[in-house]
């Protein structure tokens, strides 16, 4: 079997592209390191395919002799984080009973993190400092919208659910934003008036007083 050129496609890792870009020389020999590795991974899950078997090792003894026998394309890995959501279909139609197929594409340009911060921002500046922004569950359907579950704290006084921030999941803005302040408003409104009346306590516990502090002895003029 004869080998004259291939591709290959070699990923490199974020944190080494960065030291890669200082030097050319240490660039092409990192690259050509890839490569062997790519290839010897490749002959490892080959070795029941007699052709490709063959064709990586003479591809490996062909760089082994420094022959221009390869050319390389280069694709910069960069982190994607990724996190577990619950997606919620938003008026899909179903059948009482039996077995049903979900199949749908979806496009996200806002991230959850951003339906956060968006959702806490406006929650801060709109309405008030105390209610706090979980992060958000998908909302699949004619609007693919990020719900961002609100809540609202007192001292003493635990915490309250009190409505969602929906966001769009591709341009940001916030989906009936009237209604979910309305509804926002009226049950913290709601859970404050059912608070129990603030107790303040008369008694200092023995864990909170200061051991072996000296008696103040008043001076005169």
């Amino acid at each position: 079997m004869t080998v004259d050129v291939m591709t290959l496609v070699v990923s490199v890792p974020a944190p080494l592209h960065k030291r890669l870009q200082k030097t050319a020389e240490t660039r092409e020999e990192t690259l050509s390191a890839l490569v062997r590795q790519a290839l010897a991974e490749y002959l490892a899950r080959a070795e029941s395919e007699a052709d490709d078997a063959q064709f990586a090792v003479a591809v490996l003894n062909r760089i082994a002799e420094g022959s221009p026998t390869y050319t390389h394309e280069t694709v910069w890995d960069t982190p994607v984080k990724e996190q577990r959501r619950t997606i919620v279909l938003d008026d899909y139609a179903i059948p009482q009973q039996g077995a049903f197929e979900i199949h749908t594409t979806v496009q996200i340009d806002v991230s959850a993190d951003q339906a956060q911060r968006l959702a806490r921002r406006f929650l801060m500046n709109e309405i008030s400092h105390l209610l706090v922004a979980d992060p958000p569950d998908l909302v699949v359907g004619a609007q693919t919208r990020w719900r961002v579950p609100v809540w609202i704290g007192f001292p003493g006084g635990g915490r309250h659910d009190v409505g969602v921030i929906e966001v769009d999941a591709q341009t940001g803005a916030f989906v009936d934003q009237a209604a979910h302040i309305a509804e926002i408003s009226a049950r913290a409104a709601v859970a404050a008036d059912n608070l129990p009346p603030f107790a303040p306590r008369t008694d200092v516990p023995a864990t909170s007083r200061t051991a072996n502090l000296p008696e103040y002895q008043p001076t005169g003029d």
